[in-house]
Formats: C-alpha cells, structure tokens, sequence
C-alpha cells in the first residue's frame, strides 16, 4: 500500500482517539471561599497534579542589574528547606510520599507543580505552602545556588547557541525590552536574598493562575486550592512592560565563529495565540516548516541535502507572538538555504496549500494531542497554558470543530496575509562563504 494512505489512514486514527481524549478532558471553573478562581479537571487518575503560575512575575519583571532573579528564586526554592523542615528532611519527605513539589521561571512568568498521589494530598499541600510562605535562605545555600548559575553562565556565554539566541531576541524585541535582557555573572552575584523575599511579594490573587487536575470533587478541591493560596495578597504591585518591538532593519545578521557548519535562526511577527488566525497560521506553518516531512525539510534536506535539520513554527509568549525556526547547514551552503526558505515562503504566500495538505495537516493537527493529554501532569500543564493565554473553557470540546471548519480558501488568504518573507530576519553563528549581511560581528 502507498506510504502516504498508510500515514493518512495512521493520523485519522490518532485523530479519533485524541477526540476521545479531549472530550473526555471537561474543564470547569471553580471558585473558591476566598474568591480564588481556577480551573478543574476531574479524572480517574489516582495522581492529583496542581500547576500554578504568577502571571507577569517571570523575567520581565525582574529589575535591571538583577537579570536572571527569578530563575535564582525557583532554583533556591527547589534548594532550601523551611521553617518547620530541613532541606534533608522535606526531601525525604516528599520521596516517602512519592510527592514532588518544584518551582519555576521563563521570561513572563513565575510557576509552581505539585504532584502526589491522592492519598499523601494534605501533607504535600502543607509541605508546598511552608515553601511559599515560609521558605528559609540560607547564605550556603544561597551561595550554592549563585555558583551553580555563574558555572552554567560561563559554560553557555560562548556556545554558539547562546550567542545566536541573544541576537535574535535583541532583534525582535529591540534592546531595551526585558525580552533581550540576559543574566550575567555580575546580576547573579548583585542578587541578595532580600531580593528574592522581594520578588515573593509579587504573588497575589490577582496574578494567580492555577489548574487542579485528578480524581478528586470541586469541594476538595477548594479545600486544597485555599490551603495553599488564601493568605496570598489580594493585590500586589506589578511592574507595567511594553509590547516589544522588532527592529526594522531586516535582512541576515551574521556573527563569525570558527566552526565547520553554521547555525541560522530566522523569524517575523506572529499573531497572538487566541487571535481567529492563530489555527490557520499554525497548520500553515505545519505544512511549511514543521520538520523532515514538510515543504522546506523535503526540499531542503531531502531533495537538496543542503541542511542537517530545519524547522519552523509560531512562538507565543505574553507580549509577543512570533515566526520562527532553526536549522543547521555547512558553511558554504548558508546563501542557499536561505534563498530557498524566502522562496518557499513567497511559494506558500502566494499559491497557498494544495487540499490534499490541508487534509493531512487537519488529521496531524488535531491527532497529536492523543500523545499528549496521556496523565495528570501532562493534562495539568496543557490546560494551564490554556488559561494564561484566556482561551476559553470549552476550547477543548470545539478545537476539533474548528479545525475540520477550516477551508482551504480561508487558509489561503490566510497564507497571503500573515507569511511575510520580506520581513524575515535571519541570524547566523559560524564562518559563512561570500554571505550577504546587513551586519557582520
């Protein structure tokens, strides 16, 4: 039988069995005795899984000079033990209950996980809230926590990866934004432990975003929400931060480096991830850049043999959404590639997508979710990034119906209104032969 039926006929199973799996995820809003509102999912999974975040306490808040603070925070959260509890002790706590508790940062937000199984809830809940109230830093362990960050720093500073990422964000989030900002050995070693209790201080009600996922009633799970959660602040003071602008100079930027292949970032604006266009562009850049099977893999890697790997996708982040994609390539082949992903963008912008790619992408589209929604954690994580970026409740139930609804004369349209190959920036690490830059470093 021909691959592609096999494929088609393999991506139309998945896609039922992943309907299955997201119409039996049901997401309810709850609200709590003290006024907290979030999201429940009821399973039959002995594992209770709690995901939170404080919207806007991530990076971008972070004051300058102390860059990379809140990533600090969540490791000495991670590290440190409480006024009730040791480090030790908490950690062969948590292990006997087979519970975790863990924090976390990224450039807008601040999280937190907690899992456990059903039966170890109160005691994980109080160990988590003894963390978020009553967390003890020590200088050692503060001290250690500073130097495994400086050691990482001074690793990571000179990679090429490093390098082709801070250019990047510079250029599309212009350079005073919070969004190009990076930690340096001077921020971590400035950061005190009075800044980190500062920096708590940002976690409110009003910033909380949370999802409780497991076999447990909406009652419980107010019990457990408020237990964690009621003594936060109503409000707190949140630093305001502009949309970030990308720079409008485009073109290829290229920062010499002395290795056989180079490395090639590239990428224009997005649309934001509710925006009536977000599916469209999604299944567009599927069909374009998502991987080996895609239009740019098979002409530029199988056809060609001309890059090791390439992909492309929509980022989205609180103040920014975004175009991007990465591939690597041999020195003397950089032009090339990136010749051909303008003209393979101007190919799809123009002439849309055939139907048969649409039905395909339709299929993939809404089948992969069946890898994903496979456990509480899982489930937990998918739904709080739901929330954060104000989808609805029932996006779930009618994901599938909106895809299907797509026809290939609105994917087309929008196809020619959003892909934007003149506005494409390219950002080169390696020794390129005879590339045409607006920028050399």
């Amino acid at each position: 039988m021909n691959l592609r039926i096999l494929l088609y006929q393999f991506f139309t199973v998945l896609a039922l069995v992943a309907f299955d799996a997201a119409a039996e995820v049901n997401v309810q809003e709850i609200t709590t005795k003290s006024g907290i509102k979030a999201w429940l999912v009821q399973s039959q999974s002995n594992i209770l899984s709690l995901r939170f975040a404080f919207k806007g306490a991530g990076g971008v808040s972070e004051k300058p000079g102390l860059e990379g603070a809140t990533t600090f925070l969540a490791k000495a959260l991670n590290t440190v033990g409480t006024k009730g509890l040791s480090r030790t002790d908490l950690t062969k706590k948590l292990e006997n209950m087979s519970s975790s508790v863990s924090f976390s940062a990224d450039i807008d937000h601040f999280y937190g996980d907690i899992e456990c199984i059903q039966g170890n809830t109160e005691d994980t809940v109080s160990i988590a809230s003894q963390l978020i109230y009553h967390p003890v830093f020590k200088q050692q362990d503060i001290d250690e926590v500073r130097r495994g960050l400086i050691a990482s720093f001074r690793r990571s500073k000179a990679r090429p990866g490093y390098l082709l990422g801070a250019k990047l964000n510079l250029l599309t989030s212009g350079p005073n934004h919070r969004y190009s900002s990076r930690p340096t050995e001077k921020s971590y070693k400035s950061i005190s432990v009075s800044d980190l209790l500062k920096h708590m201080k940002m976690w409110s009600k009003d910033n909380l975003e949370l999802v409780i996922v497991g076999n447990v009633t909406s009652e419980k799970a107010n019990e457990i929400i408020d237990a964690l959660f009621k003594d936060l602040p109503s409000k707190s003071n949140h630093l305001s931060v502009k949309n970030p602008v990308m720079t409008s100079k485009r073109g290829t930027y290229l920062i010499n480096y002395d290795m056989p292949q180079s490395i090639v970032d590239f990428a224009h604006e997005g649309v934001d991830a509710t925006s009536v266009d977000s599916m469209m562009l999604r299944l567009i850049m599927k069909v374009l850049g998502g991987g080996i099977s895609s239009r740019l893999g098979k002409e530029l890697r199988e056809k060609r043999g001309l890059v090791y790997s390439i992909d492309a996708s929509c980022s989205y982040w609180n103040l920014q959404s975004s175009v991007d994609g990465s591939l690597e390539t041999d020195n003397s082949n950089v032009g090339e590639v990136i010749e051909e992903i303008k003209k393979q963008w101007e190919v799809m912008k123009s002439g849309g997508m055939t139907s048969e790619e649409l039905e395909h992408v339709k299929s993939y589209t809404i089948g992969y979710l069946a890898v994903g929604l496979t456990n509480s954690k899982e489930i937990s994580r998918y739904i709080l990034g739901l929330k954060i970026f104000d989808f609805s409740l029932d996006y779930l139930q009618n994901r599938r119906k909106l895809v299907e609804s797509i026809t290939l004369e609105q994917i087309n349209d929008a196809a020619s209104r959003l892909l934007k190959p003149e506005s494409l920036i390219f950002v080169v690490v390696g020794s390129p032969k005879d590339l045409k830059a607006v920028s050399v470093e």
